[in-house]
């Protein structure tokens, strides 16, 4: 007999639903925060017949388990059946003991899943029902052969889906990559013919890394790397595969010396990309893999595709406008959000004449506006050209190349003015005691002319007289 107890962190456990909580475990070696899991299922992945239900104190008992190692797969829900916690680990079965206690398995939530579509030889969709394993847990194929995998937990980037002995086919494994709950990927497999020569298709399996680490999110203008495998049933097809690349979105760069490796650079804009890869034996059968990252989401577009480019909605100063402060920011507001990462002084520019203007660009709160502030002040009194190129929305589609222009105003007068004489009309009378001011520029050469009434021209003359 093996036995041991299935636990969870006091988070999960409170999710189910139990009548027994049963105490806070405190053995060595567990974490003080761990509870005991009731009614999980416990069984032997390579016989899922050796099975059992955790009691109350989350203890496991499994009988005609084989000597040496094995795995054992765990499972439980939630009292809503809508989040699954699973584990598999390495045991050893000892002949010499009589009970042996296994360390405790600790349940972590399960997410990442796969899909695919399966095919017999002939490139036929299995039909469905055709039954499937993973961990040792069934599940079937569904209409048009497509499946859709049971979930893993984290930390299991990769697992090995059995598709069962059939009327189409023996056994065959799949390699599987479970790397995302969102964006599942999706892989296309031929199987070999039951029990007859003739060629079988390979068996293609693809990762992405970033850091050394399985990556399905990435942000704009990340890089990861590629590794692509294959398994093909004829010996004789081994080392003559060859692989086809392509992606929907971002640059994808391949090496001839390792043809099997490729890196790709994700857009400069949200959204989600696939990848895929078609490896082909020497007679042209192939098998495939689709992989979809999501590049600056945490989740799948929902609805149909955004198509349409983004205009503009508003611009300021408005074309065309005159006599504009040479510290002014220009503003420049879109119909719908801008990709951050589009909107910068390449995409943005301010020039006069060939000069370009220096100056941050800037995304505003709203998302939708750019902002352009000159780092010193625009050349007066001339034509500013506004130039917008390569600036996308959130779906990547380009915002049309748009120019328009504005002027700043005429520099101030700065120049003092000139010492001159001042004339005062005679038609500028005063009554009673009433006076006039008259100020002068300060300077004691300048005078003062009375000039009377219909005088259109000032000639020094006894006519005029001097104050």
């Amino acid at each position: 007999m093996l036995s041991g107890r299935v636990v969870a962190s006091d988070t999960i456990q409170n999710l189910f639903s139990l009548n027994l909580r049963g105490d806070i475990l405190g053995a060595p070696g567990n974490s003080s925060n761990l509870l005991p899991v009731p009614n999980a299922d416990v069984w032997l992945e390579k016989n899922s017949l050796i099975f059992d239900k955790t009691n109350a104190s989350g203890v496991y008992q499994l009988v005609g388990v084989p000597e040496g190692e094995n795995r054992i797969v765990v499972k439980a829900q939630d009292s809503s059946r809508s989040n699954t916690y699973k584990m598999l680990v390495n045991v050893t079965k000892d002949s010499e003991l009589t009970d042996n206690e296994q360390p405790d398995i600790q349940l972590k939530e399960a997410k990442n899943y796969v899909t695919g579509i399966l095919r017999d030889s002939d490139g036929k969709p299995l039909p469905a029902g055709t039954n499937l394993t993973l961990w040792g847990e069934p599940f079937t194929v569904e209409d048009n052969g497509r499946f859709t995998s049971p979930p893993l937990p984290e930390g299991f980037s990769e697992a090995e889906i059995i598709v069962v002995s059939n009327a189409f086919s023996n056994e065959v494994i799949i390699k599987a990559p479970f790397i995302s709950d969102t964006a599942p990927p999706e892989i296309e497999i031929f199987l070999p013919a039951k029990d007859k020569a003739g060629n079988s298709a390979p068996i293609a399996f693809l990762t992405a890394r970033k850091g050394g680490v399985p990556a399905s999110k990435i942000s704009p203008n990340e890089q990861i790397t590629l590794t692509a495998e294959a398994v093909d049933p004829d010996p004789q097809d081994a080392n003559n595969l060859t692989i086809q690349w392509s992606s929907d979105k971002g640059t994808l760069a391949t090496n001839s010396a390792q043809p099997f490796q490729a890196s790709w650079i994700a857009p400069d804009h949200p959204g989600m990309a696939t990848i895929e890869i078609r490896i082909y034996d020497s007679q042209g059968a192939y098998g495939a893999v689709n992989l979809k990252i999501l590049v600056g989401l945490d989740s799948p577009p929902v609805g149909p595709a955004d198509t349409l480019p983004p205009t503009i909605a508003e611009i300021y100063p408005a074309s065309g406008a005159l006599n504009i402060a040479v510290d002014t920011s220009t503003v420049v507001t879109l119909n719908e959000s801008i990709a951050t990462l589009t909107v910068n002084a390449n995409t943005f520019v301010l020039a006069s004449g060939d000069s370009i203007i220096p100056g941050s660009v800037t995304l505003n709160p709203d998302g939708k506006s750019a902002v352009f502030k000159p780092t010193e002040n625009m050349p007066t009194d001339s034509v500013i050209t506004v130039k917008l190129s390569g600036i996308k929305d959130l779906a990547g589609n380009l915002l049309v190349a748009d120019l328009f222009t504005f002027t700043t105003a005429m520099a101030p007068d700065t120049t003092a003015p000139t010492n001159q004489d001042t004339v005062l009309a005679a038609s500028n009378s005063v009554k009673g005691s009433a006076a006039v001011t008259i100020v002068s520029s300060g300077d004691a050469a300048n005078s003062i002319w009375l000039a009377p009434a219909g005088t259109t021209s000032f000639v020094e003359s006894a006519t005029m007289t001097k104050a």
